[in-house]
């Protein structure tokens, strides 16, 4: 695999510095922004025959690898953030691997991605268009109400992760975590994919109208019980009721 990796390499191949003078070859293309470069010598440093092999070494390739674009590198990268991060929130991190792993066409991405950040389960057209109307006439007198059941409808939030559901202050990129547990003990953790310019511009609307340190007066306060009153009592107002809205 070396022979195709780096100039230089195919000549130097079964003699005993070989792989030395590969690696400096691959280290050369690696500084240069060459993601495969960079893959080969994760690989490479991970050779129980390479004299210089280092297990700390070859993980520094490979983020740099998956750093470069290399989809494989970062498939790998989000696996081992997996498997042996104990940070709280290394599955955030490995989820957002993930995505861009899938960008660049890494089924086996796609797949963990997809166990890691379930997509919201299907409703009927029916139901998804009384969704609509309902988000829409709850938007005239109460908008920041109406991000919240649209939070429900895109990312499939249940009740009480709709009505407690915090943004973060920064840009989320392609995965955030909704974890209401502190006050709803009861709820699930659960991770969500960003995938569409409307979802990011639905997050950014959200942290300004959702932000505790400054809530909009339309938004609900209190405990969870006080929140999900007036949000039944809203929805009275326009014929609706909260099995709308219900995924639990």
């Amino acid at each position: 695999w070396l022979v195709h990796a780096a100039p230089g390499v195919r000549q130097v191949l079964g003699v005993a510095s070989s792989l030395k003078k590969a690696a400096y070859w691959l280290e050369i293309a690696s500084s240069n922004g060459d993601a495969q470069a960079s893959f080969q010598l994760y690989r490479l440093y991970r050779e129980r025959k390479f004299s210089l092999r280092s297990l700390a070494m070859s993980q520094r390739y490979l983020e740099r690898s998956a750093d470069q674009g290399h989809s494989h590198a970062q498939y790998l990268v989000a696996l081992s953030l997996l498997r042996l991060s104990v940070e709280r929130d290394a599955d955030i991190a490995a989820a957002r691997w993930l995505a861009r792993a899938r960008r660049g066409g890494h089924a086996q991405a796609e797949s963990l991605l997809k166990f890691l950040c379930p997509p919201p389960a299907t409703v009927s057209p029916a139901a998804s268009a009384e969704r609509s109307r309902v988000i829409a006439s709850v938007a005239g007198s109460r908008i920041a109400l109406a991000t919240r059941l649209e939070l429900g409808q895109v990312f499939g939030l249940t009740i009480s992760q709709m009505l407690l559901f915090t943004p973060l202050r920064e840009d989320v990129g392609e995965c955030f975590a909704v974890d209401v547990r502190e006050q709803a003990p009861r709820a699930k953790r659960r991770l969500v994919h960003v995938e569409t310019g409307e979802e990011t511009a639905l997050l950014d609307r959200a942290r300004r109208l959702l932000s505790p340190e400054n809530p909009h007066p339309s938004d609900v306060r209190g405990t969870l019980r006080q929140r999900r009153h007036d949000l039944e009592k809203t929805l009275s107002v326009v014929g609706a009721a909260l099995r709308l809205f219900s995924v639990d």
